[in-house]
């Protein structure tokens, strides 16, 4: 009697034995089978929605499984987060991986974005400050200088007009720049006021010429002023109106204020 319960107990030993291990080999086989639909899927065409959707619900109908119910584009976020297998085989884990994927993926965006970001900026201040000395050069080269000059004055504006001397007759030097960042600042017996600065230039045999609109003052000027002024300045402290081109960014230099005398006061 013995014997016979120690062989029936060495039966169901092996038998479980063997159930275990055909458990195991069928597992394998079905995590292979889901890799390879999980490369069917990497290989469709992007319009083939429905496709995608039908091979994982084929491998689930095999493995009697739940049916996949969250259409393609889901499907497509779990293939692109390297969770399609988890997805196919469904299992209990899957959507807290996926929210630590979708996590982790977030996370690198912003860093990129910021690295990103971090080189535009970069880059546009080696531009800016490229620009800005090409301005600064073009500033230095130009001899302004006003001769027989007069003011007219009209609605709160004044206007410097005549001759502006930039060298002898053979010069090309022109300063066409205005805008919020372009001023002529003039010191009126010690007071100083800025002025946008809007030049119209042209050139004669002579000379170039020039008009200087000084306008949005705070105060109405008269052409008695002209004998108050005792110098007046281009300033430049930020980039002209369309002097960057916008292609791209520029950003001017901090602290970088272009001046140049353009009269003194004998």
């Amino acid at each position: 009697m013995k014997r016979l319960l120690l062989l029936t107990a060495i039966f169901f030993a092996a038998t479980s034995a063997t159930a275990s291990t055909n458990d195991i080999v069928a597992s394998k086989r079905m995590a292979k089978i889901a890799l390879m639909r999980c490369a069917e899927i990497q290989e469709t065409r992007k319009m083939d929605s429905a496709m995608r959707v039908r091979i994982v619900n084929d491998f689930r109908l095999d493995y009697d499984l739940d049916p996949f119910l969250k259409g393609d584009d889901f499907l497509i976020e779990a293939n692109g987060y390297g969770l399609c297998p988890d997805l196919i085989l469904q299992l209990s884990d899957f959507e807290e991986n996926l929210d630590r994927a979708r996590d982790a993926a977030t996370s690198a965006q912003a860093l990129q974005n910021e690295w990103r970001q971090k080189q535009e900026i970069e880059e546009a201040l080696v531009r800016g400050n490229k620009r800005a000395l090409e301005l600064a050069d073009q500033v230095s080269r130009c001899n302004l200088r006003f001769a027989k000059w007069d003011i007219k004055a009209k609605n709160n504006s004044l206007t410097i007009w005549r001759k502006m001397f930039q060298g002898n007759k053979s010069s090309n030097c022109s300063l066409e720049v205005e805008g919020s960042n372009v001023a002529l600042r003039v010191t009126l017996d010690g007071e100083v006021e800025k002025f946008e600065f809007r030049p119209a230039m042209y050139s004669t045999l002579s000379a170039p010429h020039a008009q200087a609109v000084l306008n949005k003052s705070p105060r109405i000027f008269s052409k008695k002023d002209k004998k108050k002024i005792q110098s007046i300045e281009l300033v430049i402290d930020g980039f002209p109106d369309g002097y960057c081109d916008d292609s791209y960014q520029c950003v001017w230099p901090e602290g970088l204020v272009i001046s140049k005398p353009i009269h003194l006061r004998d």
